[in-house]
């Protein structure tokens, strides 16, 4: 048995059985090494800072040189 019909037809048959992507692309900006740096932050939670109670959050400076100090 050996499909006799054109590419195409078999193309539009299948087009809506595909699925569509789920996400967008998105573009990535990449710099040159030691020319940007990334920050982390993070929830810690509720703490009785000076007797109010606040939301802290802790950052963290991320860097990926391969300085060595």
């Amino acid at each position: 048995m050996r499909y006799e019909g054109q590419l195409t037809v078999l193309r539009d048959f299948v087009r809506p059985l595909r699925q569509q992507p789920k996400k967008q692309a998105i573009l990535r900006l990449e710099t040159p090494p030691r020319k940007q740096a990334q920050m982390g932050l993070a929830y810690v939670g509720k703490y009785l800072v000076d007797d109010t109670l606040q939301d802290v959050c802790v950052s963290r400076i991320q860097n990926s040189t391969s300085l060595q100090y």
